[in-house]
């Protein structure tokens, strides 16, 4: 039953992002590109990052059917993400980096489906997800923390005096910066090489085991986040011809 129920979340997931595919490619052939570049790509890339890590996990688990899902969720978002390299909304160097490792998890998946990869390659994606999914979340959670505190900067009439002076206090001490991704980047690494050392205790390694499915996870659920924050911060915000309802 869960499989087929699995399995019947193909055209629904497919239809999450037909609507804007549809959208673009309209906005696309009448020239209007500004309000291709109104969406996130930063966004976009968070939740392809999830799909791909969970479609990863759930091939391991050899559950077919929600792996499909997740694959769709991949190659329908890259697909968004290429429209909005037509336009330079995504500089070109990003869009390349992303195709590859999008094309690459995609051969890596099919053929470890098959048995026909060898463990090693296997191995050095698993942690290759790992480490970008920690890092990519950890700065994502760190920007969105940075928007709070701004939108709560902005109703600091409106909030008690309390609250006032506790985040007077805290607002200073929170940069724009990609320090987070970095240190989560350097946490992840050290963790994984440990792992692969045998130097991690029994429990730490089980923990490692469980970092990809719940970061996919994780990363997957801030995906509409991260676009809420991204496009409230935009200086150019829902532009004609950007819309969220599914075009006639």
């Amino acid at each position: 039953m869960t499989a087929k129920l699995a399995g019947a979340a193909n055209l629904p997931f497919l239809l999450l992002h037909l609507p804007q595919i549809v959208l673009n490619t309209r906005n696309l052939l009448e020239g209007n590109t500004s309000a291709l570049l109104a969406i996130p790509w930063l966004g976009m890339l968070t939740g392809l990052l999830g799909n791909l890590c969970l479609a990863s996990y759930f091939i391991k688990k050899r559950e077919t059917e929600v792996t499909v899902v997740q694959t769709l969720g991949v190659i329908s978002i890259n697909v968004v993400m290429l429209q909005l390299a037509m336009v330079k909304a995504m500089h070109l160097p990003q869009f390349i980096v992303t195709s590859v490792v999008v094309a690459s998890g995609l051969i890596i998946n099919f053929t470890q489906y098959f048995n026909l990869l060898h463990p090693s390659i296997w191995s050095f994606w698993e942690d290759f997800m790992t480490i970008s999914g920690v890092s990519t979340l950890q700065q994502m959670i760190y920007n969105v923390t940075c928007f709070l505190t701004i939108s709560f900067k902005l109703l600091d009439n409106r909030l008690p005096w309390f609250v006032q002076v506790m985040w007077s206090t805290f607002i200073p001490y929170v940069p724009n910066t990609i320090l987070p991704g970095i240190s989560a980047f350097a946490i992840a690494v050290t963790a994984v090489l440990m792992g692969r050392m045998g130097k991690l205790p029994e429990k730490g390694v089980k923990f490692l085991g469980l970092v990809s499915g719940w970061t996919a996870t994780l990363l997957f659920m801030w995906m509409g986040v991260a676009q809420m924050v991204i496009l409230w911060d935009s200086k150019a915000r829902f532009p004609k011809g950007f819309r969220t309802e599914v075009p006639p």
